[in-house]
């Protein structure tokens, strides 16, 4: 009975601390994100390695039904090794659109140290996230360089109070 307790307490407070969540890892073996352009995409032990990778490499889930209204922040857990330390990019797109730079947030450049990192990201304006009805595609351009070797453990859409947030 202790053990059902403890177990249902876990599940709430996980609950409260991450709120509203979508997330792909796996557990759904990254279900959606079956696209990848100029790199090897394949999920080895429930990871997603990419490999083989060029410049602007990047993945990409389509056919989505995601309401922008209930998420504000796009967080990954990554490993990297090799490849050279550039900036990325997380895009979206509305029901008939295409991916354009009006509609992306900016990701921090990956740490190539062989580590595991979280990192999460929010637009500075939500306008063009929410504007335009339901998300139905996602790309995210982990890094802008070739070669390395790039593993994600877990991508989550999530919603975080903003207002803390660090200007």
């Amino acid at each position: 009975m202790k053990k059902f307790v403890l177990i249902l307490l876990i599940t709430i407070f996980s609950g409260m601390l991450y709120g509203n969540s979508l997330v792909w890892n796996k557990d759904n073996n990254f279900k959606d994100w079956t696209f990848a352009y100029l790199a090897k995409k394949e999920i080895s032990d429930g990871i997603l390695v990419l490999t083989n990778i060029k410049f602007d490499c990047q993945i990409a889930a389509f056919n989505l039904n995601i309401d922008p209204e209930k998420y504000n922040t796009f967080t990954y857990t990554y490993r990297v090794t090799g490849g050279k330390k550039t900036k990325g990019e997380f895009y979206f797109a509305h029901l008939n659109e295409k991916f354009s730079d009006s509609r992306r947030w900016n990701t921090p450049a990956l740490n190539n140290d062989g580590q595991w990192h979280t990192v999460s990201v929010s637009p500075h304006s939500l306008k063009s996230w929410v504007e335009g009805g339901m998300i139905k595609s996602l790309r995210f351009d982990p890094t802008n360089s070739a070669g390395g070797k790039i593993e994600i453990r877990e991508m989550r859409l999530e919603w975080r109070d903003l207002s803390k947030k660090k200007q």
